[in-house]
């Protein structure tokens, strides 16, 4: 822990509650814990190791217990709260000044607050979360790892409104089976640790390590998953693929050319200025599966001129030769009319290409710097003007 602290659990013969012991190596004194714990404990440490969890196994109610950098107790948790019932797998992970502790028990990822308060239970609302490996917060305390044992996925979790941000893939086996050994049970604590960076993952066994790097992943097809309600999704500064699922969503895939699915209900798919890789081929740009009736497309204006902008170059995105033929005829259907939003003035070029669409928007008036959307398998008489509005 911070300070140098080095804190240990004890273990014996038969059963019963012992003190935790915590040594420091520079004046070389052992001490013992005022409380009384089950024997047989795991300890796991916040980033800046100021805070530790301690959960012995053994019990029903799956104790917990969070630990200054002194080491002193200052928060235990009421027992058989919420969903909480069940023995201490060893998985669980407490953030950067205690603010979050998530702690996996009966299958289930529970969520505390600094004090130890029962908030509620993560995966209840992500059932696709199944087998729970392990788990660890970003130094930062803005996003929860959750590593996936069966489906090698890693899921994202912002812990501001608890929602999936992204889901990646391992690239490799994590081994969730009985025949990984003692470790299957987690006792030896931090078998998922995120990097303090955020840029590699460790997961590792009693038999195995497995290194991640986080950026080299990308996320998978439908990385960001929302099941039902209204809810918000942001992109990161990479290429995602979003999807709201039921309910009212709004869609921001953020910088990088993203993938937006709706799903059901009126969805709003929202393009900031600076998203997406400006390219004059037209090769690179966010992308829209289901825009229907309800649906809205947001723009915000423009942060810089960007030379060339204006010019709209189809090439090889229609055909091979890069020429316009009867194959790869183009509908053009410019709005005459300017839909005005507040003092600014945008207007909308709509552009239909077989079965697709493209939407350039000029939402600054100012010339140099348009942005492009394409509408997969959307005819462009269905993309009408109040189908616009203000990011």
């Amino acid at each position: 822990m911070a300070g140098n602290t080095i804190v240990l659990t004890q273990d014996f013969a038969g059963s019963g509650w012992t003190s935790f012991t915590s040594f420091n190596p520079y004046v070389g004194v052992f001490s013992r814990s005022t409380v009384n714990y089950y024997q047989s404990g795991t300890l796991t440490t916040s980033h800046d190791g100021l805070f530790a969890l301690l959960g012995p196994a053994g019990l029903s109610d799956a104790e917990l217990a969070l630990l200054n950098a002194m080491p002193q107790e200052i928060a235990e948790r009421q027992t058989y709260v919420g969903d909480v019932v069940g023995s201490n797998t060893g998985v669980f992970a407490v953030s950067n000044n205690a603010l979050a502790t998530a702690q996996l028990v009966n299958g289930g990822i529970q969520i505390y607050d600094n004090k130890l308060n029962y908030m509620f239970n993560l995966t209840s609302t992500h059932p696709e979360i199944a087998n729970i490996y392990g788990l660890d917060f970003s130094a930062d305390g803005q996003h929860l790892f959750v590593v996936d044992g069966v489906t090698d996925r890693i899921y994202e979790f912002s812990t501001k409104t608890w929602t999936v941000e992204q889901v990646y893939a391992v690239g490799a086996d994590v081994d969730l089976s009985a025949s990984a050994g003692d470790y299957y049970s987690g006792a030896f604590g931090n078998r998922v640790t995120i990097s303090d960076d955020g840029g590699r993952m460790v997961i590792f066994s009693n038999a195995s390590v497995i290194s991640v790097n986080m950026m080299d992943l990308k996320p998978i097809a439908g990385g960001v998953v929302d099941t039902s309600g209204a809810d918000t999704l942001v992109g990161w500064d990479t290429w995602d693929v979003l999807n709201g699922g039921a309910g009212n969503d709004v869609l921001n895939g953020g910088k990088g050319n993203d993938t937006l699915i709706g799903g059901s209900g009126a969805d709003v798919f929202k393009f900031v200025a600076g998203d997406g890789s400006f390219n004059t081929h037209l090769q690179n740009f966010d992308t829209v599966l289901d825009l229907g009736a309800g649906d809205k497309l947001a723009f915000s204006g423009a942060p810089a001129v960007v030379k060339e902008s204006d010019i709209l170059r189809f090439t090889a995105d229609l055909n091979s030769a890069g020429k316009i033929s009867d194959a790869s005829a183009l509908q053009i259907e410019a709005y005459n009319n300017q839909i005005q939003i507040g003092a600014l003035a945008q207007k909308y070029l709509i552009v239909g290409a077989g079965a697709d669409t493209y939407v350039v928007a000029d939402t600054d008036g100012v010339a140099g710097y348009d942005q492009v959307v394409l509408l997969k398998n959307v005819s462009s008489s269905l993309v009408t003007a109040d189908m616009f509005m203000a990011a």
